[in-house]
């Protein structure tokens, strides 16, 4: 229509059709969303030893262009691998890496940091970033589907994001959280079980 009858319609009216191609493409995003949120907690999950380091260097690089022109900084550590669905925990990286990068849109000189630690019997990743950061009191709230912190003339997003990367974790026997306070930025957490070599297993 804006294409074809742009000349016939008025300042209104290419208003309208303006609204509409942006709310239909939001609703597509939605959609497209719930569906990744449903299909993160059916598939079948195929395991093996996953280079958690690696994974996240080629998640940042295929995020890269999102962030062109931008004084924006990246510190990926050295990350212990874990036991699991390659495919599926990359989408974890994808989330988080994504969020970050979004949320860090309007600092001057903004900083990503990912790394982990071990505590008990599982492993710590962790994306921690200096962007618009979150109040602590609704940091419950973060993980649930269209749960959404900030507007969305502020920063883009449907809100299942997050869901997604607690339904994956979860499945994997591991959890999440989050650490955050406004305008200072944010840290999130996913914790997964140390995969426990048996006795068979060379060193």
């Amino acid at each position: 229509m804006l294409k074809r009858y742009t000349d016939k319609l008025d300042d209104e009216g290419k208003r309208y059709l303006n609204l509409v191609r942006d709310n239909t493409q939001k609703l597509g995003q939605l959609i497209d969303d719930i569906l990744a949120f449903s299909r993160a907690g059916r598939l079948g999950m195929s395991l093996s030893e996953v280079n958690m380091e690696g994974l996240a260097r080629e998640v940042y690089e295929e995020l890269k262009p999102v962030d062109a022109g931008r004084d924006l900084s990246v510190e990926i550590k050295p990350l212990p691998p874990c036991h699991g669905d390659h495919a599926i925990l990359r989408q974890v990286w994808v989330n988080l890496l994504n969020n970050a990068i979004k949320f860090t849109r309007h600092k001057p000189a903004a900083l990503i940091q990912v790394g982990s630690y071990a505590e008990g019997k599982e492993n710590v990743y962790f994306v921690k970033d200096n962007g618009a950061g979150f109040d602590m009191q609704y940091a419950d709230k973060l993980f649930g589907v269209f749960q959404r912190l900030h507007g969305v003339e502020e920063f883009e997003g449907t809100g299942v994001g997050l869901a997604i990367v607690k339904r994956i974790v979860s499945r994997h026997g591991g959890r999440v959280w989050a650490e955050g306070k406004v305008d200072e930025g944010a840290t999130f957490y996913f914790a997964l079980p140390i995969q426990e070599r048996n006795k068979g297993d060379s060193a």
